[in-house]
């Protein structure tokens, strides 16, 4: 799920591998959907409620998310679940699927019953416990994955979908290593002009 990205590589991606590809939205990267998506809560930047819940809003027109990422606070497992508590009626009225973030020191059984379990929190932490919560519910999600190495892991671990921003920002090492993932082979400058 590139984050925020409706440019026309992305856009072959979703036609050429339509079951494997899904947009992810944040409040300040709103855009009307043309592919299945997912709705995130900005946190990683700074939550701000109003927009998240304008987000929400403008949403309604459009099919279901498969999951929305209700509020959390980076880094903080206790936070998060303080979160979670607090908005989770105001959520319920969008009925949507509701994903809980796992933050660091979350355990596999501290996950509230949702839809989907994104796996977050700072780096070291998540790289070293997202495997513990494959499975720990029905989607399972891990956050900032810009990396071949760790989207192959991913994949390995049995996660269903990843999110990152830095596939896209350069035609560099990154981005060309996904066209490979995708596509089987080296791309060179096929997609440069892009």
């Amino acid at each position: 799920m590139p984050s925020n990205n409706v440019g026309e590589v992305v856009k072959n991606l979703f036609k050429d591998f339509p079951d494997r590809t899904g947009q992810l939205f944040s409040p300040d990267g709103w855009r009307p959907p043309i592919h299945q998506y997912a709705l995130d809560n900005g946190a990683f930047k700074q939550f701000d409620e109003t927009k998240y819940f304008a987000m929400l809003d403008k949403s309604k027109s459009y099919p279901k998310p498969l999951w929305l990422v209700a509020p959390d606070v980076v880094g903080c497992a206790s936070r998060t679940m303080a979160l979670w508590n607090y908005y989770l009626p105001r959520l319920k009225e969008y009925d949507y699927p509701l994903a809980f973030v796992a933050q660091d020191g979350c355990e596999p059984e501290d996950v509230p019953d949702c839809h989907c379990v994104f796996v977050g929190g700072n780096d070291p932490w998540k790289i070293d416990n997202f495997e513990r919560f494959v499975g720990v519910r029905e989607w399972t999600h891990v956050g900032r994955v810009n990396s071949i190495a760790r989207l192959e892991r991913c994949e390995r671990a049995g996660v269903d979908s990843i999110d990152g921003t830095g596939w896209m920002l350069a035609r560099d090492a990154k981005f060309y290593g996904l066209m490979e993932h995708f596509y089987g082979k080296k791309q060179g400058g096929l997609f440069d002009g892009v």
